[in-house]
């Protein structure tokens, strides 16, 4: 029964509409994904998934693109695999799916899009910035975010 009952909801994923792809992902991408710079010199970020759930990778790749490769990996008995997208397209994914995220994941994601942002920005005027830059202006950025300016708590006199 409880098979029957799978085989019937994993249909269900086709049914949904675009808003509710997104927020099914969130859920998914919550719990498995992870949520990285492509690499340390790089601005572009990117989202990856490994596990050994093929259908589930081929879903994430038929509405987000990017594609699903094996991964030889002696510890695991079963196949396994991993999917992934990077630049404009892991972007795109990050600011729709954000909503959804709990605070911790939703944090990361933030940072990695703000990154993406100066990467953006810095295309647009035709320089590149340092890494330590743009962990710079990450932390400004985090920091005006949560109301504080700098470091220093602003008194008010009465």
């Amino acid at each position: 029964m409880i098979q029957d009952q799978q085989l019937t909801n994993s249909g269900n994923l086709d049914k949904l509409t675009e808003n509710e792809r997104y927020i099914w992902a969130a859920g998914y991408f919550d719990g498995e994904a992870s949520f990285f710079r492509s690499s340390p010199r790089s601005h572009g970020v990117r989202i990856a998934v490994m596990c050994t759930d093929l259908d589930i990778l081929q879903t994430c790749s038929k509405w987000f693109g990017g594609r699903v490769a094996p991964v030889r990996d002696l510890r695991v008995r079963k196949p396994l695999w991993q999917w992934g997208i990077s630049g404009d397209r892991a972007v795109s994914v990050m600011k729709r799916v954000l909503p959804y995220l709990h605070a911790r994941r939703a944090q990361r994601v933030k940072e990695l899009l703000e990154i993406a942002a100066c990467r953006i920005s810095n295309l647009e005027r035709g320089r590149r910035m340092t890494a330590a830059r743009v962990r710079n202006r990450t932390a400004i950025a985090l920091l005006r975010e949560r109301g504080k300016s700098g470091g220093r708590e602003e008194t008010k006199t009465v």
